[in-house]
């Protein structure tokens, strides 16, 4: 496996329609309908409303009875047998998961907290902003923050 992808359901279900992951869904067509006229992610989005409405038929009932006995697993899932133990037996000639590299010069106990003196601001974000929408492997243009200050662009 040369990739790897981490989506919102939503988002799976959108490149599943399109087909492939090689496409930018803010751009590109999902497919075409009846039509053959082009459908973007945008004509199959829920809005906000709509949302709501699903939201609203939604209770914590529902939830409680579903969630009821989600640790307790189906029959086959009891019956794997595993060691047991307080941390994960990471196994070095995994091809399916592996110890994060980004681990290694961890410690036990994080550095003392300093003062930060230089910092600038790397993105001013609005609401409902989440880690999908600054993950580092995005596309970003560049200087949208400072523009949003009314700065004028450097050269």
């Amino acid at each position: 496996m040369k990739t790897n992808w981490l989506a919102s359901p939503p988002l799976v279900v959108a490149y599943a329609l399109a087909g492939n992951m090689n496409i930018n869904l803010a751009t590109d067509p999902l497919g075409y309908d009846r039509k053959g006229d082009p459908v973007y992610l945008k004509d199959i989005w829920p809005s906000a409303q709509e949302i709501a409405r699903a939201v609203e038929l939604v209770s914590s009932d529902m939830f409680r009875k579903e969630y009821a006995e989600v640790f307790e697993g189906t029959e086959e899932w009891k019956s794997i047998q595993v060691e047991s133990s307080d941390t994960y037996g990471w196994q070095s000639d995994s091809t399916y998961i592996r110890l994060s590299p980004f681990f290694d010069e961890m410690q036990a106990q994080p550095a003392p907290v300093k003062d930060i003196h230089g910092a600038r601001i790397l993105a001013m974000l609005g609401d409902s902003v989440t880690t999908d929408h600054i993950f580092p492997g995005r596309q970003y243009q560049a200087g949208q923050s400072r523009r949003t200050l009314s700065a004028k662009p450097r050269r």
